[in-house]
């Protein structure tokens, strides 16, 4: 049985972001095209403490303390719903209530833990893991330099072809379970975290597709 531990969300999309003058603690009125599954708002990459959905188009969000007078420069707002898309995103984390999850779902969860993998740290499959975490030491503060493309390109390679190998000696998994191919759709230096933004798309052998946002 396959037990989620990775979470899959949505992104909403934004229109517009105000910080509302004078209120107390600092908030910012975010507007959207709808927000009714709205359930996180993360402000420069922190959770928002405390937000309202005012209406379907409309949040206040309390500002983190922790960012003080620092610029705004990333909002996000998160959704419960996941579709598979380029807005979507993904973080390692046990809901309150694990659950069995199956399709596409088991396959990208799959990728993603053989992918940070690195070889040697499994005892039981020493060779096991794509070593993308390896790539992290190796950041500069310019834009992506050819040996970080190369090693994510080659993390990617790596994964995948050992799921393949993995898949091929197990006989009841469903098509949508299973690896056809794995593409990177992008991969650019983030300064403001000094990581990898890095954008995989998996294509199962049922045509599905899911794409994985994620940062190295």
């Amino acid at each position: 049985m396959d037990i989620q531990f990775i979470q899959f969300n949505d992104t909403l999309p934004l229109t517009s972001i105000q910080e509302i003058p004078g209120m107390s603690p600092k908030s910012l009125k975010i507007s959207g095209p709808d927000f009714r599954t709205a359930v996180e708002v993360d402000i420069n990459e922190q959770p928002s403490p405390s937000f309202v959905i005012a209406s379907q188009s409309v949040i206040i969000a309390q500002v983190p303390s922790g960012l003080g007078l620092q610029p705004i420069h990333t909002v996000l707002v998160v959704s419960s719903d996941y579709t598979f898309n380029r807005q979507s995103v993904i973080s390692f984390q046990f809901g309150r209530e694990p659950k069995k999850i199956s399709g596409i779902k088991v396959l990208m969860q799959m990728f993603m833990k053989i992918f940070f993998g690195s070889p040697n740290y499994d005892s039981f499959s020493k060779k096991l893991g794509g070593g993308a975490l390896d790539v992290v030491g190796g950041n500069s503060d310019s834009p992506v330099g050819s040996s970080a493309v190369t090693a994510i390109t080659r993390a990617v390679s790596v994964t995948s072809d050992q799921i393949r190998a993995i898949q091929a000696r197990q006989t009841k998994l469903a098509d949508d379970e299973m690896l056809l191919a794995a593409n990177l759709l992008g991969c650019s230096f983030d300064a403001a975290s000094t990581g990898i933004d890095v954008r995989v798309e998996l294509i199962s052998q049922a045509g599905t597709l899911a794409v994985a946002n994620l940062e190295v």
